[in-house]
This record gives structure tokens, C-alpha cells and sequence, in this order.
């Protein structure tokens, strides 16, 4: 514990540093639009300027915009916010996989979409010209082009043809390829165009950027110009429309591990415990369980969507995030409906093969089981969007009902595929109210910060197990099995969990010593 505060400490402390000398670095070269072009104008004539391209000469992004304009856009979104959400550079390793991101998502949507380099020939010559600065481009004009040098690290198969379009005259010096660009991020552009220009030309020079990025060029060069050009913008590619769980991840839970935490390592584990370890065929039921919380969730979040939109709409001080502004506008509430109900098919699919009780009671069997579980699915799948109707609509201590039933909805709703045992059907009930209870103490003003949510979950499905023993004809002997042992433990192993958490708090007081009493 004493470990991970000093590594927090520490990083705290380098977060600082580093925010203190972007500070300073921007102090140092920071220039209004205006101001930049006076000192252009005063540069003696045989200077060399070098000029970043990327939101300085060209007010756009050229990866992002090159990727935005690859068809079709839908097989394109598939591949990026897949490789978003997994984010495979990270298994390079070394001091920035960061380095990497552009590459990896280049190369990989150039080998399953080759023909987007043609594509780009096409439309880099339109769009050069278009997001061109023409304040900065009217200055450099007035200049001898042999003195002025783009330097980029964008991809020379994407900035080329636009500098071309915009002017031949310009030209490109430094640029990154596909086999060399994770090196060039790495040593910094300074090196790299010393190594081309020579390291005299670069102490003579001066830069002309809007990113800290360039900060060793800046440095190196006789005098940096740093301005951000109020038109440029940095328009990510590929997230329209958003893939399921992805609004989840980059805009609903964005600096929480939700997905993997919570959907996976909590409701997805809960479920199979409840229902795929007493189950008739518990591989088919774990594999048809993952695909429909899966499917639940790509529907879910149209809920999640319509609570910030509305937000904006029906509350007098709306509590919306910054990242549902930047970037809510990319979620298709009909696109996240056809991904669920198309992610069901497989499920009820793998569901009908032994693992759900519905076609045995219905005696149904092949296709028309399949039909009927989805059927199920999509009728349960509109209530629970009903449910988020009503939250959505309802002021905010009229919402403890609707958020009982969206909780028993994802805890127990899937009680209508899937069969369960006594302590099943106990433990998700318990596991609803757990999780619903700091929700009533939040909408009546209390803090929720160090809720013991095991343990009260614990503590819930203990009591009810009693009741339950007590009451039924067959008294305790319903728990007698190895599948209520293994929830029994879980509960108990994460319940002590949270009470070891504040076990300081659980000693007992000592009188205080107070001014002039005896000890």
C-alpha cells in the first residue's frame, strides 16, 4: 500500500514538472496569429524557416483526415475503434508506445483496404488547397521558396500530394514513412532535420510550428514561433458510427476501466456464477451469456445517450461531460440497436443448443428455438429501453424506481433464458439491491465514496439464504451443492475484501485525553 502511495506521489510530482515547463515553453515562444506573421515579415530574407505542416500550413490533421476520407466509412470505423479499443501498440513496449499508433493504424488499414492510397490521390488534391492557411501562406509567399522547408511528421504518401496541389514549389524536407516513422517520434524532428539540413542550417533557422511536440526544434532553432491558429482542428477519423461499447469507453466511463472491470470482471462473472455453473451445458451457456451482455449493452447505451442529450435539453444546469460535446454526435442509437439485436443471433444460437430453458418449454427446436430466444431477447431488450425512457424523463428522486428495475433488468433479466438454482436466483437479487442502494444514498445527498458494495451484497444474500433455509420444506439441504458453495465463497472473498478495506474503523474507541483531566 505504502508502495503504490509514493508511485502516485511520484507521478504526481512528474505531472507537475511537465505541466510547469509546457508553462514555461509556452511563455517562451508563444505567439498570437498576428504576431507571427509581423515576425515572419521581419525575417531577413536568406533565413531558413522551417514550417510544421499539420494545423500550422495545413489546418488539419493529414493521418486523421486521410483516414476520414477511406470508403467505405463503415468497414473503416469497424478497424479503428477496434484497434481503439484494444490498442495493440501498447504491446511494443518501450518508453512511448504512443509512437506507434499512427503507424500500427495505418499499416493495418492499408492491408485490408489497399485501395485507399488511389482513393487519397484524388482527394488530397482538393482538399490541400482547401484547408490551406492562407494567412501564413500569403506571408511565406513573399519569400524565396528554396529557403523554406516543410517539415512534417505526417506520412510523406498523404502530405505529398497535398503540398503538391497547394504548391510545387514548397518543399517537403522531412516526413515520416510507414517503415521509419515510430523512429523519427522517437528521436524528435530536431535530429531529424539537422540530419538532412545540417546542424548550422538548424541553429540559423527559424521554426514555425503550433505543437510542443516540436519543442527540441524549437529550442534548437535561432528563434521558435509557436502559435495555435484559431481554424485548425484535429477531427479524429473513424468513430461515426460508434461501434458497440465504445461510447461507454470514450465518453460515458472515460478514465475508468469499465468495460474490463466492471461489465467483465463483475456482471459478466456474477452471471456465470448464477447461471452457467448449474446450467446442462455451462460452456455453451458462458459462451451464449458473453455474446448477450455483449448485445445488452450495445442496446444499453442508446439509454446512456438519451441521458446526456436530454440533459442538455430538460435540466436547468446540465451535468453533461465535455466528451459527450466532442464527440456524443458520433453515436447512432438505430446502429447500436441492429449491433445488439445482430450480436443475439449467435447467442440465442449457442442458447438453443441445451444451455436455455425456453425452447424445452415452448417444445420448440431448431430455427423456431433460435426465433423465440432472440424473439425474447429483443421484446426484454425494449422493455429495459422503456425503463431508460422513463429515468430519462423523471426528475432525479423520481428516478430510485426506474433505476431498481434497469438494475434487476441487468442482474436478474437473464432468469428468462437461462435456468438457475435457488441460490442463483438469491445471489443476483442480492447483487441488484447492492448495487441500487448507493444510488437512493447519492440522490438523497449522501457520498457513496468507500461504499462496500460486496459486502453489503454479502451480507444481503447471507440473510436471504437464512429466511430461505428456514422457510423451505427441504430446510438447508437447497444449498446443499458445489455450485451455492462456490457463490457463498465469491461473495464472502470480495464482501471481506471490502471490509478489510476499513478494518482500522473497526477497533474499538479509547477515551479522549482532554485538558486537565487525569489520564
Amino acid at each position: 500500500m505504502m508502495k503504490s502511495v509514493g508511485n502516485t506521489a511520484e507521478k504526481l510530482n512528474l505531472q507537475q514538472q511537465q505541466a510547469q515547463q509546457r508553462q514555461s515553453l509556452l511563455d517562451d515562444y508563444q505567439l498570437e496569429p498576428e504576431q507571427l506573421i509581423s515576425e515572419i515579415e521581419q525575417t531577413a530574407d536568406t533565413t531558413t524557416l522551417l514550417v510544421d505542416f499539420d494545423e500550422t500550413l495545413w489546418l488539419r490533421n493529414s493521418t486523421e483526415t486521410f483516414l476520414a476520407n477511406v470508403k467505405p466509412a463503415l468497414m473503416l470505423a469497424i478497424i479503428i475503434q477496434l484497434l481503439g479499443m484494444l490498442r495493440p501498440w501498447k504491446w511494443f513496449g518501450g518508453e512511448d508506445p504512443e509512437h506507434y499508433r499512427e503507424v500500427f493504424r495505418l499499416k493495418v488499414v492499408l492491408w485490408l483496404m489497399p485501395w485507399a492510397k488511389q482513393q487519397w490521390l484524388a482527394t488530397a488534391k482538393e482538399l490541400g488547397p482547401k484547408y490551406l492557411n492562407q494567412p501564413l501562406y500569403a506571408a511565406l509567399q513573399q519569400r524565396d521558396p528554396k529557403h523554406i522547408h516543410i517539415v512534417s511528421f505526417g506520412f510523406d504518401f498523404i502530405v505529398a500530394p497535398m503540398l503538391a496541389a497547394i504548391d510545387p514549389k514548397l518543399q517537403l524536407t522531412m516526413c515520416s514513412r510507414l517503415d521509419n516513422a515510430s523512429t523519427i517520434r522517437a528521436q524528435g524532428k530536431a535530429r531529424t532535420v539537422e540530419d538532412a539540413l545540417g546542424v548550422e542550417v538548424v541553429a540559423a533557422s527559424t521554426t514555425i510550428t503550433d505543437s510542443l511536440l516540436d519543442r527540441d526544434l524549437l529550442q534548437r532553432s535561432a528563434k521558435g514561433l509557436l502559435c495555435k491558429w484559431p481554424n485548425a482542428k484535429c477531427e479524429h477519423a473513424g468513430l461515426s458510427p460508434m461501434l458497440p461499447l465504445v461510447f461507454t469507453k470514450k465518453v460515458n466511463r472515460p478514465k475508468e476501466n469499465y468495460i474490463t472491470r466492471v461489465i467483465l470482471g463483475h456482471d459478466y462473472l456474477g452471471l456465470l456464477l448464477a447461471f452457467a455453473l448449474v446450467s446442462p451445458e455451462p460452456l455453451l451457456c458462458a459462451a451464449s451469456l458473453l455474446l448477450f451482455v455483449l448485445a445488452y449493452f450495445s442496446i444499453y447505451e442508446t439509454g446512456y445517450h438519451e441521458n446526456d442529450r436530454l440533459g442538455l435539453i430538460l435540466e436547468e444546469k446540465p451535468q453533461v461531460a465535455t466528451e459527450f460535446l466532442q464527440l456524443g454526435h458520433h453515436f447512432k442509437p438505430w446502429f447500436a440497436w441492429s449491433c445488439g439485436l445482430l450480436i443475439a443471433v449467435p447467442a440465442a444460437w449457442i442458447a438453443s443448443l441445451g444451455a436455455s430453458w425456453l425452447p424445452a418449454a415452448l417444445s420448440l427446436s431448431g430455427l423456431a428455438a433460435v426465433a423465440a430466444i432472440w424473439a425474447g431477447f429483443a421484446l426484454f431488450m425494449l422493455a429495459v429501453r422503456a425503463v431508460f425512457y422513463w429515468f430519462n424523463r423523471t426528475p432525479v428522486r423520481g428516478r430510485l424506481l426506474p433505476m431498481l428495475l434497469l438494475q434487476f433488468a441487468r442482474n436478474c433479466g437473464y432468469i428468462l433464458f437461462f435456468p438457475t438454482i435457488e441460490s442463483g436466483a438469491l445471489f443476483c437479487l442480492a447483487w441488484t439491491l447492492g448495487k441500487w442502494f448507493p444510488y437512493v444514498i447519492y440522490r438523497f445527498n449522501g457520498t457513496t465514496i468507500g461504499y462496500p458494495n460486496h459486502l453489503v451484497t454479502a451480507l444481503l444474500l447471507l440473510s436471504m439464504m437464512t429466511m430461505v433455509g428456514f422457510s423451505a420444506s427441504a430446510g438447508f439441504t437447497i444449498y446443499a451443492n458445489w455450485p451455492t458453495a462456490l457463490i457463498v465463497i465469491y461473495v464472502l472473498a470480495r464482501g471481506g475484501k471490502d471490509l478489510f478495506s476499513f478494518r482500522n474503523e473497526l477497533t474499538l474507541l479509547k477515551p479522549i485525553k482532554r485538558d486537565g483531566q487525569r489520564p
